[in-house]
């Protein structure tokens, strides 16, 4: 069984090549709201089932877009993928039981984890 954690940090090379402060500015403002595709994909593609133990943090991700992001992953599950994928658990489940994220300044964020008895 694996046992590991996991740590994922937004880095986009080609971004950092071009030292604009609009180009920087820009990157950094979308950077953290990019890695909800990385939380899905572990979710949907059955890493979080079949490793329990698997723990993923995401680094600097911001926390805000979350709750958004795991009504629309169960919504999406529940309409369109459950038939197919078959997950034991609702997609937000495996979030909750397995997935961190930290932040740096993300004052709706603590406000909604706050409100929502978040960890």
């Amino acid at each position: 069984m694996l046992d590991l954690q996991v740590f994922r940090h937004r880095h986009y090379e080609s971004a950092l090549d071009d030292w604009r402060p609009d180009v920087i500015g820009s990157w950094t403002v979308v950077a953290p709201l990019q890695m909800d595709e990385i939380c899905v994909s572990v979710i949907l593609s059955g890493v979080c089932e079949r490793h329990p133990r698997l723990r993923l943090v995401l680094g600097e991700s911001g926390i805000g877009w979350i709750p958004y992001i795991l009504e629309r992953l169960d919504d999406t599950y529940d309409e369109r993928l459950a038939d197919d994928l078959k997950l034991p658990l609702a997609p937000s489940a495996y979030f909750k039981r397995q997935m961190y994220a930290t932040f740096q300044k993300d004052l709706h964020g603590v406000e909604a984890m706050l409100a929502g008895g978040g960890r």
